[in-house]
Parts: C-alpha cells; sequence; structure tokens
C-alpha cells in the first residue's frame, strides 16, 4: 500500500476536484530505470484517496528512477510550503512491482506540471493516476460527502475512512470569516478559522486538515 501521508498529500486532492466541490466518492522500493506508462491538489498520517476517473489518451514516457520522479515532485512541494522532511522516502514506499511504470508517469506528470502556490494536483494528470489506479495503486477507499452549504455561507463536509470518519462544520463568525470545528468520529478535535469559502470547508484542502492531517 502507498504510504497514506504521501498518498493524501498527491491522490486525495485530485478526488476532491474530481468528485466536484465535495460530492461523490473517491477511491484514494522503486525500481532503478523505468519508462512511465501513456494516457491521456500539508503532512502527516492521514486517508489516501484517488480520483475516480476513467480519462484515457497518450502520454509521455520516461526514463530516470523512482527516487529521482519523488525528488522532482517533493521539491515543488517544498516550494508550496507543503513539503515534509521524508516526503522523498514516502514517496517510494509500497508501490507494487507490478506497477512500477504507471506510478512512475504519475509522478512525471506531476513534476511537469504541479506549481506555486496551491501545488494542487493537475487535470492533465487524469489519464496517467487514472492507469495507476487500474494497476491496483493507492489504499483503500474513502468516500467524500456529504457536504452542505448555508445561504449565510456556512458549510461543512464530511469524509469516510476505514479508520475514521473526518468532518467540518463552518459557520459565519464576523466579516467573510467563517469559524470550522473539525471532527474525527463525531468528536471534536480542534477549531480554526478561514476565509468564506467552500473550500474553507474541505476535508483535504480547508483550514481542518493541519489538524486532521499535520499538514504545516
Amino acid at each position: 500500500m502507498q504510504s497514506e501521508r504521501f498518498a493524501l498529500t498527491f491522490l486525495a486532492p485530485m478526488a476532491v476536484v474530481i468528485a466536484a466541490s465535495c460530492g461523490g466518492s473517491a477511491v484514494i522500493d522503486s525500481g532503478d530505470g523505468v519508462g512511465g506508462a501513456g494516457a491521456s491538489s500539508t503532512s502527516s498520517s492521514g486517508p489516501g484517496g484517488t480520483g475516480a476517473t476513467t480519462s484515457s489518451g497518450t502520454g509521455g514516457t520516461g526514463g530516470g528512477s523512482i527516487a529521482e520522479a519523488c525528488a522532482q515532485v517533493c521539491a515543488v512541494m517544498e516550494s508550496c510550503n507543503q513539503g515534509w522532511p521524508d516526503c522523498i522516502a514516502e514517496c517510494q514506499q509500497g508501490v507494487s512491482p507490478e506497477c512500477v511504470g504507471e506510478y512512475h508517469a504519475f509522478l512525471t506528470c506531476l513534476a511537469s506540471f504541479m506549481s506555486p502556490p496551491s501545488c494542487e494536483t493537475p487535470a492533465q494528470c487524469e489519464g496517467q493516476l487514472a492507469l495507476y489506479e487500474s494497476c491496483g495503486g493507492g489504499p483503500d477507499p474513502c468516500t467524500i460527502g456529504p457536504c452542505y452549504a448555508g445561504s449565510d455561507g456556512s458549510c461543512g463536509c464530511e469524509v469516510v475512512c476505514p479508520e475514521a470518519v473526518y468532518a467540518t462544520d463552518c459557520v459565519p463568525s464576523g466579516g467573510a470569516s467563517l469559524s470550522c470545528t473539525c471532527s474525527v468520529d463525531l468528536n471534536p478535535v480542534g477549531t480554526c478559522t478561514s476565509q468564506m469559502s467552500m473550500q474553507a470547508c474541505d476535508v483535504y484542502e480547508g483550514c481542518c486538515a493541519p489538524i486532521f492531517f499535520g499538514y504545516e
């Protein structure tokens, strides 16, 4: 199984994008030189997710090692202030031998298209991600939703994973700010404030994410 923290950082953001504003479902030792298979978004332990997409097409092939690709991706994450000390090591963990090519292609795509300041997983990598999924990559599925959005700007989302249920509940706190309660298995574990937007309630990318998953 892929390192949960690394899977969360790179695979879960794609799931959030594809799931369209919190709706739908998400199914979130390397080789030396590998050729990437062609096709068509801060950090501690947490649930992983991958987007359930069926996009296809043609993509690049590439040489180099998984370690080199991981180093490139982690360097981009560092430039977004979303890196962590074990990023490269965790990036290389748990990849099934039969999926090394697909994983390398996905990493190469991330390194090519992911950029500051957001470092979200780019839509250009949907095809590579789909191939990696179809090969059996990624951890157990998490279900994204339900979510709600009130007329007053309040909002909340829930992500159900095998190990825990993560939920946000944000209410207006004056001006254009939201005050959010972050809960795990229905138990509040912290609070945070954010500018008023639906993204504030996103379990993976909102202000509760550092509380849930240890993002810096």
